[in-house]
């Protein structure tokens, strides 16, 4: 597993006309996905965390700010600062660079204090901090090469992780696709943003699994369990409903996957066909070369010939003269 983001990462997590309004704080450690069932939480701490989101504060599990602190330091330097001021302004008195300092602290202190009273309604107590501490839940997620295939129609359990896995897999394959990073694509990467679709994802599994993980089977034939397994067997009635929607987007990555696969292959083979055009002109180059080569040979052993011609006649000349050392020595370098 690649890819490394969390509910903060995506650039889109809600889309127009998604279902789910709330999200949920996740990020990825490794193999590890850690995240915060809200159900567990209050309506106005859940409220608290959705109006933090909305500031753009960090997923909640990873800490927040706790610079209150430097917000009360700021507000009594403004204090302090104003009543200075103030008194400079009546008595006329003290330099324009000291008047000028006390002004900034003013307005600082000013800014500070805006700040403070908007990040009032998204700071959490050490209460807030408890409560989401023991709703924070971490999820084993197996490495994708090793998950069992998705199945829609199988629902005696409901593999969250596994569909996870896959999903981020997809993420990672398609993103480094050279058929998506074509050209050809170049709408899709406009329309089709894989951040987004990944968390969304996410996000439906992991309310899935805030939903699915509680349950468990009725012990007893009592009123009290067969009204309970009643409401069990309802609620994993419209669980198999949501995990076969949330395989079904799983698959159409998938098939989007291959339908990329299938592009990238005919890319290869129109690189093959337009290095075999450009090598065209090489070829006819080469060809009229070798015509010229083939000149070039019968060129070489005619003059091959000629030279055997001579050494022939020497030879018959010497044997002639009955091996007459003179005449060879003559022979031997000829007058130009």
């Amino acid at each position: 597993m690649r890819w490394t983001g969390g509910s903060g990462d995506a650039g889109s997590p809600v889309r127009a006309g998604d279902s789910m309004t709330r999200l949920i704080d996740y990020t990825f450690d490794g193999p590890w996905l850690t995240y915060v069932d809200e159900r567990q939480l209050s309506a106005p701490l859940r409220q608290k965390l959705d109006r933090g989101r909305r500031a753009g504060n960090p997923p909640v599990h990873r800490g927040t700010d706790r610079s209150g602190g430097s917000g009360v330091l700021l507000g009594a330097a403004g204090a302090l600062g104003s009543i200075v001021l103030i008194a400079l302004i009546l008595t006329g008195t003290g330099p324009l660079v000291v008047r000028g300092v006390v002004l900034a602290t003013v307005v600082t202190a000013v800014g500070a204090a805006v700040w403070w009273s908007a990040r009032s309604t998204t700071s959490l107590t050490a209460s807030d901090r408890r409560d989401v501490a023991a709703a924070t839940k971490r999820l084993y997620v197996p490495d994708s090469s090793a998950a069992p295939a998705l199945q829609v129609d199988s629902f005696d359990e409901f593999p969250v992780p596994e569909l996870i896995a896959r999903a981020v897999e997809l993420r990672d394959s398609i993103a480094d696709s050279p058929a998506w990073q074509s050209g050809y694509l170049a709408s899709h990467r406009l329309r089709l943003d894989l951040d987004a679709e990944l968390d969304q994802i996410i996000q439906h599994a992991l309310r899935m699994e805030c939903v699915a993980g509680p349950l468990a089977e009725p012990v007893g034939d009592s009123a009290t369990a067969t009204t309970t397994r009643q409401a069990t067997e309802y609620v994993r009635t419209s669980l198999e409903w949501v995990w076969a929607g949330l395989v079904s987007r799983v698959s159409a990555l998938t098939a989007y996957h291959a339908h990329l696969g299938e592009l990238e292959t005919e890319l290869i083979n129109a690189g093959i066909a337009e290095r075999t055009a450009g090598a065209g002109v090489d070829i006819a180059e080469l060809i009229a070369a070798a015509a010229g080569a083939e000149l070039a040979a019968d060129h070489l052993a005619g003059l091959g010939e000629e030279v055997r011609a001579m050494a022939l006649a020497i030879n018959e000349i010497v044997e002639t003269l009955n091996g007459d050392l003179g005449t060879l020595a003559a022979l031997s370098v000829p007058q130009l």
